[in-house]
């Protein structure tokens, strides 16, 4: 016969089993099936200070990389600087040089400008950002100079030509400004294959003064925020706005021969293109999430991509929570608020032309089990009771023979 006590332990034991088992295993299983993994947030940017370049001198002086010839140029790359109201600015030199993969934001400072070149020759800007400021990329009484492969938002004026003579603007995307290029009192200068879209007053504008420029390759639109805007504007003189046959892409044309543009030099761009966009926006694929409620570090890290970004929206459980202009080429939503239960947080993206796209993370909030002992802990509490229980019965066994 079994004992009386032991008989009240495996009770006790298969009653600790029953209540605890189910609730691990079965909170466990849950997470499974969902495919979920924390999502750590991202790293904090490294910020860096404020360059000035005073002088041929000063690339030397300050250790930059180079020599300062054309084979072997000086090199400022890799800086992150943030709410300087002079990020980058190099004047008065002729040696060679490159800035290269900088990105510069002046939060919003009264007269900021994010990369500033006064008094230069032989420069290149390449692959830089530059946000948040009066003016993003400024060239001042500058000559053989090139920007290229840059993008430039939300400042006043994306890219000015001031005084500049002999240089390009070539390959890069200049939107969310109120200006997007603009050029003052500057000759034989080339603005090539570059992307204008979503300012607000005129996309390009050619001052007074503007002499002998060329426009072509660009795809130009949706520059009319404001009733007074316009896609591109020309008051200087004998510029071009097309190279042989090729012309611009503009999102304004009505498919007639020739496209006109404003302002006093009556200057037409005689190969014009109608600018189309029918590809959505691309956006990665988050796993779901499942965490213990009162947990933190959780978040949805969505990274996306388009050629004409206009608006992202943050939606929870159907209810719109967030909704940005689209500048930047990734987002992470917190979802350490969120009560218990299952969430559905979407993020769709719309750019110019009217193209969507979504992606959906479900979102698990699981109830804290024994005051946030934590499941990994109840699971192996489970496996010690399992354990326990077979060494109890295996006990019995002996016993009752």
């Amino acid at each position: 016969m079994i004992e009386p006590n032991v008989r009240r332990m495996v009770c006790l034991l298969l009653l600790w089993l029953f209540i605890v088992t189910p609730l691990s295993l079965g909170v466990k299983n849950r997470a499974e099936v969902q495919g979920s993994r924390l999502l750590v947030p991202k790293q904090e940017i490294v910020v860096s200070s404020p360059v000035t370049i005073s002088g041929n001198d000063d690339f030397e002086i300050q250790g930059w990389a180079g020599s300062g010839t054309e084979e072997d140029p000086y090199v400022i790359a890799d800086l992150n600087i943030r709410g300087a109201a002079e990020c980058i600015i190099v004047e008065n030199t002729d040696v060679y040089f490159v800035i290269r993969n900088c990105s510069v934001e002046a939060n919003n400072i009264d007269d900021a400008v994010g990369i500033l070149l006064t008094g230069v020759k032989n420069a290149i800007v390449d692959g830089c950002s530059a946000s948040d400021a009066e003016w993003g990329i400024r060239l001042e009484n500058c000559s053989n100079c090139e920007v290229v492969n840059c993008r430039v938002y939300n400042n006043n004026i994306g890219v000015v030509f001031q005084g500049v003579f002999n240089s390009t603007l070539r390959d890069t995307a200049t939107h969310g400004c109120n200006f997007g290029v603009a050029a003052q009192e500057t000759e034989n200068c080339e603005f090539q294959s570059n992307r204008i879209f979503g300012n607000k007053v005129v996309g390009i504008s050619l001052g007074e003064s503007t002499n002998r420029c060329i426009v072509f390759g660009n795809s130009i639109g949706w520059n009319d925020a404001w009733s007074v805007s316009d896609d591109a504007r020309d008051n200087g003189y004998e510029n071009q706005w097309n190279e042989s046959t090729q012309g611009n892409e503009w999102h304004a044309y009505n498919d007639t021969e020739t496209y006109s543009i404003a302002g006093n030099a009556s200057s037409v761009d005689y190969y014009p293109t109608l600018l189309v966009d029918t590809d959505p926006p691309q956006v990665n694929s988050p796993d779901d999430i499942s965490f213990e409620h009162g947990a933190v570090g959780f978040a949805v890290n969505w990274s996306f991509s388009d050629e004409y970004p206009r608006l992202i929206e943050i939606i929870t459980d159907n209810a719109t929570v967030r909704t940005i202009d689209w500048h930047e080429d990734s987002v992470s939503y917190s979802v350490n608020h969120l009560p218990h239960g299952v969430h559905n947080c979407t993020i769709r993206l719309t750019d110019w032309a009217g193209n969507q796209v979504s992606d959906t993370v479900r979102v698990i909030v699981m109830y804290s089990i024994f005051g946030g002992l934590g499941t990994p802990y109840v699971l192996i509490s489970s496996i010690l009771s399992v354990l326990a229980v077979a060494a109890v019965i295996v006990v019995m066994i002996k016993t009752r023979g």
